[in-house]
Formats: C-alpha cells, structure tokens, sequence
C-alpha cells in the first residue's frame, strides 16, 4: 500500500489520526461557515506534516449556493432531513452574508464557496455534491477562476468569526 487516508467525523479527530495513525490523507468538513479546521489546529498540523486535505461539504450540503432556503422537503433518503428545520435556516441565511463578494465579479456562489476551499494552502481537493450536469458544469470551472485575494479571505473569516451558523443544541437525527 502506498498511501492510506481516514474520514473523521470532526477536525478534532483530524489532529489525533494524524498524530497517532500517521495518515497521509485525511478528509474534513470545511467550507466557509465550518472552518474549524483552521482554528482547531487540523490545518497547520496538515500542512507540517505534508498529509493531504479532501474538504468535505464545501457547499455546506447545497446551502452556500444559494438556492436552498432552510424549509425545503427533501425526497427520499436525502440526508439534509436528519437535520432540524432550525439549523438548515441558519445555514440557508449564510450566502447573503457573503453575497457582497461577488458584486461585480463573474462567479456564482458555489463558485465563491469553492474558490474559499481549494485557495487555503492546505487543501489538496474539494469534493462537492452536484446534482445535475449544469453544477457539474458550474464547479469544474472553479479551477479556472482568479484565487480569492487575502481582502476577501479576510472577510469571510471575519462573517465566520461573527456569526454563529450551527447551533450546537441541534442535534442530527439519525
């Protein structure tokens, strides 16, 4: 085997299978209201120790697109179900907190979302959910686009800082 890499559930966990399993890959939410890990450490960790970062929901389920508004019935067994319609509110709140970003810019806000993930230093992909060939169009064009200037970085985490986007009593239904 070459290399082997772990999914952790928080970036806490992060820190402790590549401090304890020595993983040359780990995979963790991030995106522009769940930067945990940055601020836990995960990162930093990630990036001395040369281990790659897949960002996991980098759309934060489809609500940093904007097109989702917090109180849609999902079919089937879509997972966004599990969630209380309380948290999916907050998070359908979240892009017009960033919407300004994009003024006169050519990117949509899946497009910014993305752009947040791949830029930061650590991050080796991002792998986002796309339901039709229109988003598969849409993200794959986000290599293409300008990097987020350090003004802009420094916005985001400054809404990030701000604002409260989960609420810690919501509790996913399993």
């Amino acid at each position: 085997m070459h290399a082997y890499g772990i999914s952790v559930r928080s970036p806490d966990d992060g820190l402790v299978a590549i401090q304890e399993f020595g993983i040359n890959v780990v995979q963790v939410n991030f995106n522009m209201i769940d930067q945990r890990a940055i601020n836990n450490g995960l990162f930093d960790l990630a990036y001395e120790k040369k281990v790659g970062v897949i960002a996991r929901t980098p759309l934060c389920f489809g609500y940093l697109t904007g097109k989702l508004h917090g109180n849609e019935k999902f079919e089937g067994i879509d997972h966004r179900t599990n969630w209380p319609v309380d948290q999916r509110q907050r998070w359908a709140k979240a892009p017009g907190l960033f919407s300004f970003l994009n003024q006169g810019k050519n990117r949509t806000p899946a497009q910014l979302a993305l752009r947040f993930c791949l830029d930061h230093k650590s991050v080796s992909t991002v792998i986002p959910g796309m339901m039709n060939c229109n988003e598969v169009r849409e993200n794959a064009l986000v290599s293409s686009l300008e990097a987020l200037n350090a003004e802009e970085v420094a916005r985001i985490k400054l809404i990030y800082e701000n604002n409260s986007f989960y609420d810690n009593s919501a509790k996913q239904r399993k």
